[in-house]
């Protein structure tokens, strides 16, 4: 069998801060994730009175939950939570840590990098942090300043949205 492993970039695990024009692009670990499904009350009672944020907010603090569908957060922080079927809350858990990586967008060109990528609008409001690029799912959201955004991605997309960003600046 022919060797192809040549003709492939190796991933990288860790990319080094990139200062482009206004704006910095680095990787951040934010503990753990986890997707939730159910019902938005029944999620509440079971993990605590938790933030959840939906577009423009802004998430503070270390744990929160991100507003992906109707049904569906993503629990982002420090807490621990048993996976599978909570029979007693209706809901179910998934520990998704290493599934998407995390990149901090920030500075004052942040959101003007974001929109060559999406079109995005601080004016509309949207209940889902979820946007499609292509056929890939990002969930963008801004982080503990209205400047700076997160990115989460899945690891697989993950270099080719940080070649992107740092390409078009």
């Amino acid at each position: 069998m022919r060797n192809d492993s040549p003709r492939w970039h190796t991933y990288e695990s860790s990319w080094p801060t990139y200062n482009g024009d206004g704006f910095s692009l680095s990787e951040i670990h934010l503990g753990k994730q986890y997707i939730v499904s159910g019902l938005q009350k029944n999620m509440s009672s079971y993990m605590g009175d938790l933030p959840t944020i939906s577009w423009p907010d802004i998430a503070m603090g270390s744990n929160y939950l991100l507003n992906l569908r109707r049904d569906r957060v993503l629990f982002v922080g420090e807490k621990s939570f048993p996976e599978g079927w909570q029979h007693d809350h209706h809901i179910a858990i998934s520990d998704v840590s290493d599934a998407y990586h995390v990149f901090k967008l920030a500075g004052d060109a942040a959101l003007q990098q974001l929109k060559q990528l999406i079109n995005l609008d601080i004016d509309q409001a949207s209940a889902s942090l979820v946007r499609m690029v292509g056929q890939h799912e990002l969930i963008i959201y801004r982080h503990q300043e209205e400047d700076t955004f997160l990115i989460h991605v899945l690891r697989p997309q993950a270099e080719a949205l940080w070649q992107y960003l740092t390409t078009k600046s």
